[in-house]
């Protein structure tokens, strides 16, 4: 049963419902590329801030392509790869329009694009802006 945010009234933030994406890159996808065609729909709004994302370090890919594939069948292959993820609100159109983007600016024929529905966070500045743990109150921040 999905859990309902407006079930939880925790003091510190509030909980919503987000559509969450995570997007392989291969090596010839730069992050800052496809970050670039999803600003082209969506500002990737979290809280006061916007342009969000998060990607990972290099890790790597392995597959093989199949006999229909458009370079034909080939041997396994590991190549070097990353992921960019990010949150949009749930709604079916921005969704269509975020896919759509990133099938368009994506080096491969089949991207592995996950997409979950997912609760998130956001902070309430009234209350959170004054703890001592907040980086623009530490000597160290």
């Amino acid at each position: 049963m999905p859990l309902d945010p407006s079930a939880l009234s925790p003091e510190t933030c509030r909980v919503e419902r987000v559509f969450r994406l995570r997007v392989e890159l291969g090596p010839l996808d730069r992050a800052e590329d496809m970050r670039e065609a999803v600003l082209s729909v969506t500002s990737l709004t979290w809280g006061d801030y916007d342009q969000v994302s998060f990607e990972t370090e290099t890790g790597h890919q392995h597959y093989r392509t199949g006999p229909d594939a458009a370079g034909g069948p080939l041997p396994p292959e590991t190549v070097p790869a990353r992921a960019l993820s990010f949150s949009i609100p749930p709604e079916a159109a921005l969704l269509d329009r975020v896919l759509d983007v990133i099938q368009h600016a994506h080096s491969y024929e089949e991207p592995v694009i996950y997409v979950t529905e997912s609760l998130a966070t956001r902070a309430r500045p009234e209350i959170t802006r004054s703890s001592p743990w907040k980086k623009w109150h530490r000597a160290d921040g």
